[in-house]
Protein backbone atom coordinates (compact mmCIF):
# COMPACT_ATOMS: atom_id res chain seq x y z
CA UNK A 1 0.00 0.00 0.00
CA UNK A 2 2.54 2.54 -1.11
CA UNK A 3 1.84 5.43 -3.48
CA UNK A 4 4.95 7.03 -4.91
CA UNK A 5 7.28 7.72 -2.04
CA UNK A 6 4.52 8.16 0.54
CA UNK A 7 2.81 5.51 2.62
CA UNK A 8 -0.95 5.41 2.91
CA UNK A 9 -0.66 5.07 6.66
CA UNK A 10 0.94 8.45 7.32
CA UNK A 11 3.86 6.93 9.17
CA UNK A 12 7.45 7.70 8.30
CA UNK A 13 9.72 6.43 5.57
CA UNK A 14 13.20 5.58 6.82
CA UNK A 15 16.37 6.88 5.18
CA UNK A 16 16.95 3.52 3.50
CA UNK A 17 13.53 3.69 1.78
CA UNK A 18 11.98 1.00 3.97
CA UNK A 19 8.40 1.81 4.86
CA UNK A 20 7.77 1.41 8.58
CA UNK A 21 4.27 1.20 10.00
CA UNK A 22 3.08 1.29 13.59
CA UNK A 23 0.93 -1.73 14.38
CA UNK A 24 -1.91 0.44 15.69
CA UNK A 25 -1.83 2.51 12.52
CA UNK A 26 -1.95 -0.63 10.39
CA UNK A 27 -4.96 -1.99 12.26
CA UNK A 28 -6.97 1.21 12.43
CA UNK A 29 -6.35 2.60 8.98
CA UNK A 30 -6.09 -0.50 6.85
CA UNK A 31 -8.39 -3.01 8.47
CA UNK A 32 -11.10 -1.14 10.33
CA UNK A 33 -11.65 1.54 7.69
CA UNK A 34 -12.12 -1.13 5.04
CA UNK A 35 -14.57 -3.26 7.01
CA UNK A 36 -12.28 -5.99 8.34
CA UNK A 37 -12.14 -7.52 11.82
CA UNK A 38 -8.72 -8.51 13.17
CA UNK A 39 -8.34 -12.20 14.01
CA UNK A 40 -4.57 -12.56 14.47
CA UNK A 41 -1.61 -10.22 14.48
CA UNK A 42 1.86 -11.60 15.11
CA UNK A 43 5.43 -10.66 14.28
CA UNK A 44 7.33 -13.13 12.09
CA UNK A 45 10.78 -13.52 10.53
CA UNK A 46 13.15 -12.74 13.40
CA UNK A 47 16.42 -11.13 12.38
CA UNK A 48 19.84 -11.17 13.99
CA UNK A 49 21.32 -7.69 13.72
CA UNK A 50 24.25 -8.71 15.89
CA UNK A 51 25.47 -11.10 13.17
CA UNK A 52 25.36 -8.27 10.64
CA UNK A 53 27.31 -6.00 12.99
CA UNK A 54 30.03 -8.63 13.44
CA UNK A 55 30.23 -9.18 9.69
CA UNK A 56 30.57 -5.43 9.12
CA UNK A 57 33.87 -5.61 11.03
CA UNK A 58 35.12 -8.12 8.42
CA UNK A 59 35.10 -11.02 10.84
CA UNK A 60 35.25 -14.53 9.41
CA UNK A 61 31.81 -16.05 8.97
CA UNK A 62 32.30 -18.79 11.56
CA UNK A 63 33.47 -16.32 14.20
CA UNK A 64 30.57 -13.95 13.49
CA UNK A 65 28.06 -16.81 13.79
CA UNK A 66 29.66 -18.00 17.03
CA UNK A 67 29.57 -14.53 18.60
CA UNK A 68 26.00 -14.07 17.39
CA UNK A 69 24.96 -17.29 19.12
CA UNK A 70 26.63 -16.13 22.32
CA UNK A 71 24.88 -12.74 22.30
CA UNK A 72 21.49 -14.46 21.77
CA UNK A 73 21.85 -15.89 25.28
CA UNK A 74 22.01 -12.47 26.95
CA UNK A 75 18.99 -12.17 29.27
CA UNK A 76 16.37 -9.52 28.43
CA UNK A 77 17.86 -9.08 24.96
CA UNK A 78 15.39 -7.43 22.59
CA UNK A 79 14.40 -9.49 19.57
CA UNK A 80 13.65 -7.82 16.23
CA UNK A 81 11.28 -9.02 13.54
CA UNK A 82 11.12 -8.18 9.86
CA UNK A 83 7.44 -8.83 9.11
CA UNK A 84 3.98 -8.80 10.61
CA UNK A 85 1.43 -11.50 9.84
CA UNK A 86 -2.15 -10.22 9.92
CA UNK A 87 -5.25 -12.40 9.57
CA UNK A 88 -8.59 -10.59 9.26
CA UNK A 89 -12.19 -11.38 8.29
CA UNK A 90 -14.48 -9.17 6.24
CA UNK A 91 -17.37 -7.89 8.37
CA UNK A 92 -20.73 -7.78 6.55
Amino acid sequence: MIIGSYSLFGDYVSVVKVHVFAVNSLIKKLLERNGFQLELLTRINPIRPDYLVYKSFYMPDKLAKFLSRLTRRIPLRKQFFMSILVVANKVN
